[in-house]
């Protein structure tokens, strides 16, 4: 072993960009992400749901045949694997969020590294997490974990762009990753995938030119063999456990039916962009700038086909993003589109400011970057000595955790939305409709009645809900705890106990 290998490898690994991004990406969702063990508690609804299922799956239970929620399977998987890291808080799934975000912060440096020097590739990796964290929300959501695989197909999408005449065994290659990358996202929130099928069809259109229609086969079946190799294995797992019904009922028919009833589509939608244009919304021009920069310059695609498959690919997932509800946490798997505009910003940057990227410059980069990470989440309005742990704090999922701990083997019944008393107390949901989705009683009744019938039979130990009119409450249940949701207003959530 030369002494080049001995004594250069560790400092040229210490140096390296890849390694930087992994370091921020851990100090980025610390402090933007409530799932941080910073934090003491993450109150949005979701991340809970999701964690007592996957926590459910790791204990035995058989998704939505046993556990039933409407989003995919394999966003259930990731939050099972972060509750075998941590099983009484979130710091396993901020491990995970950190990693998911290393991977997009990869993928758009391996992307910018295409038309850009390394060190100003880099650059723009670091500015993504700007933009991907104006997005983010609480932390924990979904449409988070799905980003890394939209940032990975366009990275191999850009490639190809850069070599349309690449060889048809590399073509291939790249349709089984996005294959890999589809199915990924297929499982998590099925609505999202509208991202793929423009782009891939910016290979095709350069083959029916070029009249290889043999080659459309070879890369379809690449294409299908990626989705397989993810979805098989899903597949497998419902077919074993006797839940294949239940798969198709809860994510396709359910989420079918949901999608059913939030109206016009097509008007919702352009009132949505036009709200968000009305209303200066920062985010929405800098996606609308990285598309325009993307169509007007040839430096990203070249012909004008493939140009107009890119802005078919942002219309229709922006639809996905803004519909059934538009909220902004669905928006940051838009984050992807806000790369041309990033790599432009840094070829302008090296070409006319020819700055030097040392590591003082990288480290004031990332130390920037961190700065306003911090300022736009405001640390989620802690006091310090809260987040210190100085100053003993309570909240009410603590406090609730704490009464249902006192009995022995406990059951709980959330009537509305999951509370976070699941993950705080570290219970098992008993119930397969363990809480009430945000589905309409009119679409899927079952949910209700199935609480009903639970409350009428006093099964569960502990019922948390807002609605003290909900039928046989009273007459079973009395008040053990409440807790005001608003300093302004008298509205509570009121923790009950099973009469004896």
């Amino acid at each position: 072993m030369t002494a080049y290998t001995t004594y250069e490898w560790p400092r040229r690994f210490l140096r390296s960009n890849e390694l930087y991004l992994l370091i921020l990406s851990f100090l980025i969702m610390f402090f933007a992400s409530k799932c941080s063990p910073l934090y003491l508690f993450n109150e949005w609804g979701d991340p809970h749901i999701y964690f007592s299922i996957g926590k459910g799956i790791v204990n035995g239970k058989v998704l939505y045949k046993d556990l039933f929620d409407h989003k995919g399977p394999l966003i259930f998987f990731i939050y099972g694997l972060g509750y075998l890291t941590s099983s009484s808080s979130f710091t396993g799934i901020y491990i995970l969020e950190s990693l998911f975000l290393f991977a997009s912060l990869l993928f758009v440096y391996k992307s910018a590294k295409l038309f850009v020097a390394k060190e100003y590739a880099f650059l723009s990796a670091l500015l993504f997490t700007i933009i991907f964290i104006w997005r983010n929300e609480k932390g924990g959501s979904a449409d988070e974990f799905a980003v890394p695989f939209l940032v990975v197909s366009l990275y191999y999408t850009l490639r190809y762009s850069l070599n349309t005449a690449m060889d048809i065994k590399l073509l291939k290659r790249y349709y089984l990753i996005h294959g890999l990358m589809f199915a990924a996202v297929f499982l998590i929130k099925f609505s999202i995938c509208v991202f793929w099928p423009f782009l891939l069809l910016i290979p095709v259109v350069d083959i029916i030119r070029e009249k290889r229609y043999k080659d459309i086969f070879a890369i379809s079946l690449s294409f299908a063999s990626g989705f397989a190799l993810v979805l098989l294995p899903v597949l497998l797992y419902f077919a074993v456990n006797g839940a294949t019904g239940d798969f198709i009922f809860a994510y396709f028919t359910i989420n079918s039916l949901y999608a059913s009833s939030t109206g016009d589509t097509i008007t919702a939608i352009a009132e949505a962009i036009a709200g968000k244009i009305r209303g200066i919304d920062l985010y929405t021009y800098l996606l609308l700038a990285g598309v325009a920069i993307a169509v007007l310059s040839k430096r990203f695609f070249g012909c004008t086909l493939h140009r107009i498959c890119f802005v078919a690919a942002f219309c229709v997932t922006f639809a996905a993003a803004s519909r059934p509800f538009d909220m902004s946490y669905p928006y940051v798997v838009l984050s992807v589109f806000a790369i041309p505009a990033l790599i432009w910003c840094m070829a302008i940057l090296a070409v006319r400011v020819k700055m030097k990227i040392d590591i003082a410059v990288k480290v004031a980069f990332a130390l920037g970057v961190l700065t306003i990470s911090i300022y736009s989440k405001k640390l989620f309005d802690y006091d310090i000595p809260s987040l210190l742990r100085t100053e003993e704090h309570s909240y009410m999922q603590k406090e609730f955790a704490s009464i249902v701990n006192m009995k022995e083997n406990p059951t709980l019944l959330e009537l509305e939305h999951d509370t976070g008393v699941f993950t705080e107390a570290n219970l098992v949901p008993a119930y397969k409709y363990f809480f009430h989705p945000n589905i309409k009683n009119a679409l899927f009744p079952d949910i209700r009645l199935s609480h009903i019938e639970l409350v009428k039979e006093k099964e569960p130990t502990f019922v948390i809900t807002r609605n003290l009119d909900f039928p046989f409450l009273l007459d079973n249940y009395h008040i053990v705890a409440r807790h005001s949701l608003y300093s302004w207003d008298e509205e509570y959530v009121y923790l009950l106990e099973r009469n004896n």
